[in-house]
């Protein structure tokens, strides 16, 4: 954790204690106005997924970012002809912007009591909450992106007849089918093909040792049965759902880019983040028994894109490849 994280709760923690021994009027005028400091936090923004198969970026405020969209090119033989050569017109590919999408979370609410009476701080657990909520829509939104185009390029795969699980022929199955667009590869693997991964080896029933790595797989990222809401309860991964990404094509580029666009920071001397959580209050929460509570939202903008759909292939663990 953060260092200056760390002393700004030590230093809340025993003002709050201070507070509570004073039994004065002005305890309550000193509680009010450390409630009413906005209460800004930031963990370190980690997901293996994103790390592992994304380009990570991060730009200015009004500042845009451009990808180009890739396409095989078709390759040509060039030949003489009575001492001339044959020549080809090459268009670059055009380029686009990206298009960052806000997300404004809800309004968590932290009642002032449990603030007082709570031998921990209900804020930072409040905040590593809505952080790890924020991580695992980024995640979803990235493996989203990877299989609509493996979709989109047909780059599906399934068990074969009489096979229930993720084999080391299929997996080669499905690099054969991308290993033109990259020489590295990681495999993202849902819980339950996480388990054959595992199991390679007693499940081939061979005398020598099955290794993905011998196919040029420099990772497996296992996602477990992560959830989280965001309108209703969101799967990051299918448990069935496998994903196979080059991650270094021929110009050691990451076929996906994710985008965070970085936020002035004006509670805490202008720095540069990428998210804010903001806190406010205390106010009287509105409801059956108004109870004095203190308010924290959290604010960022980022953007997720695939300029090279070739790069990716996607595995379901049963008899035919499903598109739900």
């Amino acid at each position: 954790m953060d260092k200056k994280l760390m002393l700004a709760q030590e230093e809340l923690k025993a003002k709050l204690e201070l507070i509570a021994v004073q039994r004065s009027p002005e305890g309550a005028t000193e509680l009010a106005r450390i409630a009413n400091i906005p209460y800004d936090a930031e963990l370190p923004i980690t997901s293996a997924v994103i790390n592992e198969i994304c380009k990570v970026a991060r730009v200015d405020k009004g500042e845009d970012y451009q990808y180009f969209p890739i396409s095989p090119e078709t390759k040509t033989v060039y030949t003489v002809t009575d001492g001339g050569v044959t020549q080809v017109l090459v268009t670059p590919g055009g380029v686009s912007d990206l298009s960052f999408i806000t997300y404004n979370g809800p309004a968590e609410y932290v009642y002032l009591e449990k603030l007082m009476e709570a031998k921990y701080n209900p804020l930072a657990l409040k905040q590593k909450a809505i952080m790890e909520a924020l991580n695992r829509k980024e995640t979803k939104d990235v493996i989203d992106v990877a299989i609509a185009s493996a979709e989109g390029q047909l780059q599906t795969y399934h068990c074969d007849s009489g096979d229930s699980t993720l084999k080391f022929d299929k997996v080669e199955e499905m690099l054969r089918g991308i290993n033109k667009y990259g020489s590295k590869f990681v495999l993202i693997t849902g819980s339950n093909v996480t388990s054959d991964v595992r199991l390679l080896n007693y499940n081939e029933d061979k005398n020598q040792l099955i290794k993905l790595s011998d196919l040029g797989i420099e990772k497996v990222v296992p996602v477990n049965n992560f959830t989280y809401t965001h309108s209703t309860i969101m799967t990051v991964l299918d448990a069935d759902k496998a994903i196979l990404v080059a991650v270094s094509d021929s110009e050691d580029e990451r076929p996906i880019h994710f985008v965070r666009r970085k936020i002035k920071d004006v509670y805490n001397e202008g720095q540069e983040k990428e998210r804010i959580i903001v806190g406010s209050g205390p106010r009287l929460q509105v409801g059956v028994n108004p109870r004095w509570a203190y308010e924290l939202a959290v604010i960022e903008q980022y953007g997720v894109v695939q300029p090279n759909p070739y790069a990716v292939a996607v595995f379901n663990r049963d008899s035919s490849y499903s598109w739900v």
